[in-house]
């Protein structure tokens, strides 16, 4: 079975909102150097979120948004204080195992 197309970007923002959109799954954060990217998919849904995004046609519960926004915070933060040594640009966390591996 072929492996589904993802969607992935360093943007917080956009991140926290499609964390929260219907029908959008977010599969965990990958490290490329000191830098946190988020992934999400179905890659064609997520394109239709973020042109919804852009065009300003779509409606967030606020509340949800910033909790969400939070939440990847903590998680960057999480993931760094968990470290031991440096990781490398491919490591992944996957959130429903917890468990770290390359991609």
């Amino acid at each position: 079975m072929p492996q589904e197309e993802v969607f992935r970007t360093k943007n917080i923002k956009h991140s926290a909102f499609l964390k929260i959109t219907p029908g959008i799954r977010f599969t965990g954060v990958e490290k490329d150097g000191r830098d946190a990217v988020f992934v999400f998919s179905p890659r064609d849904k997520v394109k239709t979120a973020m042109d919804q995004y852009f065009i300003e046609e779509t409606r967030v519960n606020p509340k949800a948004l910033f909790e969400s926004f939070e939440s990847l915070k903590d998680l960057i933060f999480y993931n760094q204080s968990q470290r031991d040594g440096e990781p490398t640009s491919t490591e992944v966390v996957h959130f429903k195992t917890g468990e770290r591996g390359g991609s």
